[in-house]
């Protein structure tokens, strides 16, 4: 027996063999296709940090012609083009990361054509070794255009002396809402509806209430995704309203917040159909939120913070009085069209009084604010 298997041992050797080769051919596709997804992988994440830069690139141009628009002193489009050819210059900005570095590059050129002004600007983004000036891969290059235009700012100084923001809110008969608004919890109230202290509108939760909405001190907590849409008046006083990531709040009468804080973080929004009054609060708005009023609004000794890409629009007249922290406000013939742009932009006229209205003194006489539109490579 022992010698049978001792005259094996050669085959056991060439069937081990075969078998590791088997393996190994196996294995090959299985290596590969790794390989490759890690190198998709790395990729698909330096594709990301691109397209990040080039946001970026997109941000700081922007934010750079308006600057540069609220110190224009002329009305004159062939003075203004060369000011704004002087004074708005190309330049690089650098970034330093974990793995890799980053820089976006700009190139602006300044046209105009009649009683528009385009500021058109190339952004160039780039992702370098890290700790050295070494490119890799290949750039990503995008191209836009800021447009401006000649026109009256400021309106007339004309009429009412009651502008209309003395509405009231009827609470008669208002049912108290709970507490918390579980997540993707749906709650609908046909009639008036009051915050008693505090609520919390939780993770992609919808409360929809169909009279009016009122709270009276306490806080609004609207967590990521969540939705509120009032269908008549929302009054807000001595109150905190925070809404978060991709939250929203969508009022079809008109909105009334008196007092203390109002934030809106990352791509918040607040649509209100009517008329808009915010009168001495903190008002945060920032990264990619949003504020439209669709008839007039005031502003009255407000505490503003806008950043990030962040803007508040107006459809109708804009009224500012006793604000800090902020004090241009541009208009533009669409609020469709500065959606992307820092800032607080008016349709219609600016005044800085209620009783009776008055023009402002704008900073940049006579410029409207198209808007900013892509430009083919």
């Amino acid at each position: 027996m022992f010698k049978i298997l001792k005259k094996q041992d050669g085959y056991m050797f060439v069937l081990v063999l075969g078998i590791i080769v088997v393996i190994t051919l196996m294995a090959i596709p299985l290596i590969n296709s790794a390989i490759s997804s890690a190198k998709q992988v790395n990729i698909s994440e330096e594709q990301l940090q691109k397209e990040k830069l080039i946001d970026m690139g997109k941000r700081y141009a922007r934010n750079t012609i308006m600057n540069e628009l609220r110190n224009l002193t002329t009305t004159d489009v062939a003075i203004a083009r060369s000011q704004l050819d002087t004074n708005i210059i190309d330049e690089s900005v650098s970034f330093e990361g974990e793995k890799r570095d980053g820089q976006f590059d700009l190139k602006y050129t300044v046209k105009n054509n009649g009683d528009e002004i385009s500021i058109h600007y190339e952004i160039t983004g780039k992702l370098l070794v890290k700790d050295k000036n070494q490119v890799i891969g290949s750039p990503m290059i995008a191209k836009e255009k800021f447009v401006i235009k000649k026109g009256t700012s400021g309106g007339n100084g004309s009429g009412n002396s009651d502008s209309g923001f003395n509405w009231e809110t009827d609470i008669s008969n208002a049912e108290k809402l709970p507490n918390s608004i579980g997540n993707n919890e749906e709650v609908n109230k046909a009639g008036n509806v009051a915050i008693e202290n505090s609520i919390d509108v939780n993770n992609n939760a919808t409360l929809g209430v169909g009279g009016h909405l009122y709270a009276n001190g306490g806080n609004l907590n609207l967590l990521q995704g969540a939705k509120i849409t009032v269908g008549k008046n929302v009054s807000f006083q001595n109150f905190n309203a925070n809404l978060y990531q991709n939250s929203s709040i969508f009022v079809s009468g008109n909105l009334s917040f008196q007092r203390y804080t109002l934030n809106l973080n990352e791509n918040a929004n607040i649509n209100v159909d009517g008329k808009a009054s915010f009168q001495n609060l903190n008002l945060n708005v920032s990264n990619n939120s949003k504020i439209l009023i669709k008839d007039d609004a005031l502003f009255q000794g407000v505490n503003f913070a806008i950043n990030n890409n962040s803007s508040i629009c107006v459809k109708g007249d804009l009224y500012t009085i006793n604000n800090s922290n902020w004090n241009s406000f541009v208009q533009t013939n669409s609020c469709a069209n500065v959606e992307n742009i820092r800032g607080i932009f008016y349709e219609g006229n600016h005044y800085t009084s209620l009783n009776p209205p008055q023009p402002e003194e704008p900073s940049s006489p006579g410029w409207v604010v198209i808007g900013t539109f892509e430009e083919e490579e």
